[in-house]
């Protein structure tokens, strides 16, 4: 007789439940949190570049810095939603989707930071956004949904 986690012969015999991030729709969420986190991790190297370019004397380029913010900050919100999204549809671990939130808190900050011209706190929060995003991407492409990026680790492992 069929269940959600398996034969009842399934769960006698002590086999584990069945991985829910082989749907395909949570598949395809977390490909596309995926996605989405690498393009914001690009889209936030892409901001020092342009704020390097300017500060070499490219004065036009602190336009497609500014504008490039505004892209970093819709991506983080985007990213948000996947977050949450992904998390609940592939039972992956909640603390990326506050990881996500973290993020974005320290992406609007930086715009705000950047627009006020307080340079000596937007450009190392910058490096902090860049190194945040670039782990959160990194860590999502090599690792499945039922992986713990940090808190408890699951009981039974032996570590």
């Amino acid at each position: 007789m069929p269940t959600e986690t398996g034969t009842i012969d399934e769960r006698r015999e002590g086999a584990p439940p069945r991985d829910e991030s082989r749907k395909p729709r949570g598949r395809l969420l977390w490909w596309l949190f995926r996605g989405t986190l690498c393009l914001l991790a690009f889209d936030a190297v892409l901001q020092a570049v342009l704020a390097g370019r300017f500060l070499s004397g490219a004065y036009p380029m602190l336009n497609l810095h500014q504008l490039n913010a505004t892209s970093v900050g819709v991506l983080s919100f985007v990213d948000i939603v996947v977050a949450v999204a992904a998390w609940r549809a592939c039972r992956g671990p909640g603390s990326l989707a506050l990881a996500s939130v973290v993020l974005s808190a320290a992406i609007v900050a930086q715009i705000a930071l950047g627009f006020r011209r307080v340079l000596g706190l937007h450009i190392p929060l910058g490096v902090t956004v860049i190194g945040l995003a670039c782990w959160l991407a990194l860590w999502v492409c090599t690792h499945q949904p039922q992986d713990r990026p940090f808190g408890r680790r699951a009981a039974g492992t032996g570590r």
